[in-house]
């Protein structure tokens, strides 16, 4: 896919965890609902060479690519 948004009410890093272990790089735009969400999809997405864009607030939807 071109992109995908994940907003799967809490199991947003694992969804992306497992998106990167099989390969699947892409623009996204994940919905973290809480500090310590936003900090580990920001990790496992810095960690795999992705781009986070994020917001003022660290929840809401934030960007990586």
């Amino acid at each position: 896919p071109d992109f995908i948004k994940i907003d799967t009410e809490g199991a947003e890093f694992h969804i992306l965890e497992s998106l990167l272990r099989y390969g699947v790089r892409t623009n996204m735009a994940i919905e973290c609902h809480d500090h310590e969400l936003y900090e580990k999809c920001r990790a496992v997405a810095e960690q795999n060479h992705m781009t986070w864009l994020p917001k003022v607030s660290h929840v809401g939807v934030c960007y990586c690519f």
